[in-house]
């Protein structure tokens, strides 16, 4: 229907090459396939879709997300932990996961959007999003280590642990951290994170399905120990 158009229609073949192009600079797939009539891509989007952006930046809470951190905070303050009222932080109070793929930083839309980990900082509370629920940690202080290099020290809502977390600044520019939970000395947990408000400068590599969740993509560990200037 395309080549009899462009026949009739002088100039047409040129819009439609134009805009065929355009899609695949757009779009860089990696895979996709379709099977007994399920569809399955895995894409990246190299210029920024408002829509897609917009779903890994949305922190608003749904009705089982209030309700989860209502709960959190009535456990805080039944165990009669303290809550620090933040009034100045000197770094972004909303955080999003992002990962190395091809030798550069990718956000990530999962097939499960459960696996999208936010963080974020309210005014008195350090809020981290998993799979099963939100949970609020209170906050107990924070404290500047150096210009790259944050501490907060929280406490936990149902079993009452104090927990560690650092902030190391890894591109001021880009607003692109490590955030370490530290357990110990020996066991920490590291995730690769940037602003919320930065996240439009990144590609998108997408986990596409509508008709069921699929497997994620696995994504290697950067090293985090160089990473934050302790190797």
């Amino acid at each position: 229907m395309i080549q009899r158009l462009c026949r009739l229609v002088p100039g047409l073949f040129i819009l439609v090459a134009f805009q065929a192009q355009s899609q695949v600079e757009d779009t860089s797939f990696i895979m996709r396939k379709n099977e007994r009539g399920i569809y399955h891509a895995i894409f990246i989007l190299n210029k920024p879709d408002t829509t897609m952006l917009g779903q890994l930046t949305d922190f608003s809470m749904n009705k089982y997300d209030l309700r989860c951190y209502r709960e959190g905070i009535k456990q805080l303050q039944e165990n009669e932990v303290s809550f620090l009222p933040i009034e100045k932080i000197p770094f972004a109070k909303e955080w999003c996961p992002i990962y190395k793929y091809d030798e550069r930083f990718v956000a990530y839309a999962p097939s499960d959007w459960g696996n999208h980990e936010k963080i974020a900082l309210t005014d008195s509370t350090l809020v981290f999003s998993r799979m099963d629920c939100l949970y609020p940690y209170a906050i107990q202080k924070i404290e500047t280590e150096s210009p790259k290099r944050y501490r907060i020290e929280l406490k936990g809502p149902y079993s009452g642990e104090q927990v560690q977390c650092y902030i190391h600044v890894v591109d001021p520019a880009q607003e692109i951290i490590v955030f370490e939970t530290r357990y110990s000395e020996e066991q920490s947990d590291f995730k690769l994170m940037a602003s919320a408000a930065k996240l439009k400068h990144f590609p998108i590599l997408v986990n596409y399905c509508t008709e069921q969740k699929q497997m994620e993509v696995h994504f290697n560990e950067p090293d985090f120990r160089a990473l934050i200037g302790e190797k």
